[in-house]
């Protein structure tokens, strides 16, 4: 079902780029710094004339050392992405481990992002939210993991790498002129737990996301977004 979601959203897309007088269609990408979202997004804009995408940037500072942040800034003006939305991921993963065991860390976390991506996505007129999740290559994108973190969002989620592996999506990556910003080493994704959760149940993220009172959480960080324009 997923999947017929995805191509009748592509289908409207290109339908609009073949309009002359057609509006332009607005996608929000999460933007980490490292491979896989810059060629996502890169590959929706190469294929979509009328897509306008802008990015949201998760900052994990100071658990991490804010050269992530450096990167993506660099990448939006690279792939022409004219804005970028700059969110505090350290508060939300401060607010989760006070509350709910470690493991369930980045499930827990990637939840609140498609909480806030999703919000900034009904307030600004963003169609659908981009990321470079690709099946099975870290801990939080099993198939079980993606069905639980992907409920959280209230705007489609598309996913142009999902079957792609990292090979390939490094090749695109110096096809796009993304790979020499890409592969600075940096904290990309905040803390990270050392045994992850695999096979996430919904009941058990609701009863944590409850614990930790994600709900103020994320209106916290919606109110606290900085923006910079390119």
């Amino acid at each position: 079902m997923a999947l017929f979601k995805h191509l009748k959203v592509l289908k409207r897309v290109k339908k609009n780029q073949q309009k002359k007088q057609a509006q332009a269609v607005k996608a929000l990408l999460l933007l980490s710094g490292g491979f896989d979202s810059p060629v996502a997004g890169w590959l929706l804009k190469n294929n979509f004339e009328n897509l306008t995408i802008h990015a949201l940037h998760f900052s994990a500072v100071p658990f991490t050392d804010g050269k992530a942040l450096e990167k993506s800034v660099k990448l939006c003006k690279l792939l022409g992405f004219k804005k970028l939305f700059i969110a505090n991921l350290a508060l939300i993963q401060k607010a989760i481990l006070e509350k709910a065991p470690e493991a369930w860390l980045t499930i827990l976390s990637r939840r609140a992002m498609l909480k806030i991506a999703s919000k900034l996505a009904m307030d600004n007129n963003y169609k659908f939210l981009i990321t470079g999740d690709s099946l099975g290559q870290v801990a939080s994108q099993t198939l079980r993991n993606l069905v639980v973190i992907n409920e959280s969002s209230k705007v489609l989620v598309l996913r142009p790498l999902l079957f792609f592996n990292k090979q390939e999506i490094i090749e695109l990556s110096k096809k796009a002129g993304c790979y020499e910003i890409s592969k600075v080493k940096s904290m990309d994704c905040g803390l990270t737990p050392k045994k992850p959760v695999l096979k996430a149940s919904l009941e058990k993220a609701l009863q944590f996301e409850k614990a930790y009172n994600a709900e103020t959480v994320v209106k916290n960080v919606l109110s606290k977004i900085e923006v910079k324009n390119f």
